[in-house]
């Protein structure tokens, strides 16, 4: 299924989707509370305003984050799947909202909470439980956006990173650097394995019965496979978590656009002029203060827009430096307000009101526009938060990611499937109960087990016939493994690499889990790279078309990852298995 276009997404998916309710949501909206919370407390004397503050926080976290919670697990259940309308969203954010508003009144009909504080519950929810309401949907809304806008924004610059490094040519210094990093996993993972296994290895005297031995050795092997091998494979293989979007990048994204849209300051001064107006700001001073914070804040943003446009080298900085700015807008608001007479005291939280909510949510709303516009315009609005560094740094990312996956694969292969031939020849020695059998099983196991030992440390050395081969005769005398190779021409090492761990993971795949005895495996050249197929008489059992999808093993990822889309494990009307890949020709 092809992967969906990040960049084409409508509104409804944008904040009825995965961010729609999310931790990340709730901890943006807390932090924001807790700041305008510092401006507007809940109390009636000036001096217990800690005791304010902290009613108006424990019902935000109990009631605002439960309303969220549980909007999580009903209607927006499956937002992942199928985003909900941006009017629930919106909704839900207005029932919390003023759940949240509306317990202040019982929590602070407890008595000593009153005595300690003197708050007036019942006149702030009176004045302030609609407001709320409007402020939490919208508030919520425009996380959602954010939050969605950031991780469009990062997957499309990851995306375009990957394009850019495949063509970095690392330099002697950084080979060097990864060659000692090669060394250093290679002697870390093969170290604990090697390791593991010795432990699990017969004892070289032995008992009296080696059938007992035998036995013994057969559990520890099993143990070792099943259990600390594959988890260390798999935590190898485990894809690393995506790299954090520092905020200098977000910022040079944001700089290199126009960093302000003025038409986004009317959502702010909508939102404290019906605070200010529920708030029983008189008219006579709520005009004046709108209209100087307006006006102060739509010069400074339309000054930016212009310095960052002719001085592009100083776009970041200037873009950096404009929120401070935008927070002094408090100032000529206060002026303004002392000079037509208001008091000081009003004039001052009247102007840090509007201080905060024009340094805070004005920016924050130009992050989300910002990158929305360079997550759908890649050439214009990515590359400039891509530097040589970041390109550099991808590269190396990739190579050693690479690197770890090698090292996985071996480990779940080559190493394992040694472990696996020395388990079912103890087990023929076993069943046939001969303890001669058992005995010269027991010397075979241990020469096996040294074998992958030393495998285990180091990587494999030789030629892909070679390694074939020795492949093959790991398997001699419990699985039938012929291996035909095409004359037609030699495979670059990477592709040579890919095929040996097809190659490897089919064989050990078909011997482990589909007990076969005959394995046929045939390498040719076609027309865009190499084919490979890995045909057993197994009867393991395939999952039936249209049945619900199965959680892909070790093997799975890493044939999905070597030859995405390319490769299938069928039933051949014979009855037989066939696992079939095309490796892309090496560029």
């Amino acid at each position: 299924m092809a992967a969906p276009d990040l960049r084409s997404a409508s509104l409804r998916e944008r904040i009825g989707g995965r961010w729609a309710v999310s931790w990340a949501a709730f901890l943006l909206a807390f932090g924001f509370k807790f700041v305008s919370g510092l401006l507007d407390p809940l109390f009636a004397d000036a001096g217990m305003r800690g005791i304010g503050l902290l009613v108006d926080l424990v019902s935000f976290v109990v009631f605002f984050g439960g309303v969220m919670w549980l909007a999580s697990m009903s209607v927006l259940r499956d937002r992942c799947v199928r985003p909900v309308p941006v009017v629930v969203v919106a909704l839900v954010g207005a029932v919390a909202g003023a759940t949240a508003i509306g317990s202040i009144d019982w929590i602070v009909s407890i008595d000593w909470i009153v005595g300690m504080a003197g708050l007036d519950g019942a006149g702030y929810v009176e004045r302030r439980w609609v407001v709320g309401a409007l402020q939490s949907g919208l508030v919520l809304c425009a996380f959602a956006y954010l939050l969605d806008a950031r991780e469009r924004f990062r997957t499309e610059r990851e995306r375009l990173l990957g394009e850019l490094s495949r063509v970095v040519v690392v330099d002697g210094k950084e080979l060097a650097e990864l060659e000692r990093m090669r060394s250093e996993m290679w002697g870390l993972a093969g170290s604990d394995a090697a390791r593991t296994i010795l432990d699990a290895q017969p004892g070289s005297a032995g008992s009296e019965n080696s059938l007992d031995d035998a036995r013994s050795a057969v559990t520890a092997l099993k143990s070792t496979s099943d259990r600390t091998l594959r988890v260390m494979s798999h935590g190898l293989w485990r894809k690393p978590t995506a790299a954090r979007l520092r905020p200098m990048v977000i910022v040079r994204a944001l700089a290199a656009q126009r960093p302000y849209q003025p038409t986004l300051l009317l959502i702010p001064i909508a939102i404290v002029a019906v605070l200010r107006i529920t708030g029983n700001v008189p008219l006579t001073t709520s005009i004046p203060f709108l209209a100087v914070l307006s006006l102060s804040a739509l010069l400074i943003s339309l000054a930016v827009n212009a310095l960052t446009r002719r001085m592009p080298q100083w776009a970041v900085a200037v873009t950096i430096g404009s929120v401070p700015v935008l927070a002094l807008s408090g100032i000529p608001v206060y002026l303004a307000l002392t000079l037509g007479g208001t008091d000081a005291t009003v004039a001052a939280r009247l102007a840090l009101t509007g201080a905060l909510w024009v340094a805070v949510a004005y920016p924050l709303l130009n992050i989300a526009r910002g990158l929305g516009i360079a997550g759908r315009d890649v050439v214009r609005g990515l590359q400039h938060s891509v530097t040589e560094a970041d390109v550099r740094r991808a590269a190396l990312a990739g190579e050693l990611d690479l690197l770890r996956r090698e090292v996985a694969m071996h480990l779940h292969g080559t190493v394992r499937g040694l472990l696996a031939t020395s388990v079912m020849r103890l087990e023929f020695a076993i069943n046939a109960n001969d303890p001669d059998e058992a005995r010269n099983a027991l010397a075979e196991a241990r020469a096996l087990l040294d074998s992958a030992q030393m495998s285990s440390q180091v990587p494999a050395v030789g030629s892909m016939r070679e390694q074939l081969a020795a492949l093959a005769a790991a398997w001699e005398g419990l699985v039938d493994v012929r291996i035909e190779i095409g004359r037609v021409g030699e495979p670059e090492p990477a592709e040579e690499r890919t095929i040996l761990r097809i190659v490897t993971e089919g064989v050990h795949d078909a011997a482990r889990h589909g007990s076969a005895t005959h394995v046929e495996v045939l390498i040719r050249e076609g027309a865009a790279g190499w084919e490979v197929s890995v045909v057993d008489d197994g009867i393991r059992d395939l999952p039936a078309q249209g049945s619900d999808p199965v959680a892909p093993g070790l093997g799975s990822q890493h044939l999905d990852a070597v030859a995405p889309g390319s490769w299938q494990r069928v039933r051949t009307p014979e009855g037989r298995t066939a696992l079939t890949a095309r490796i892309a020709a090496a560029p």
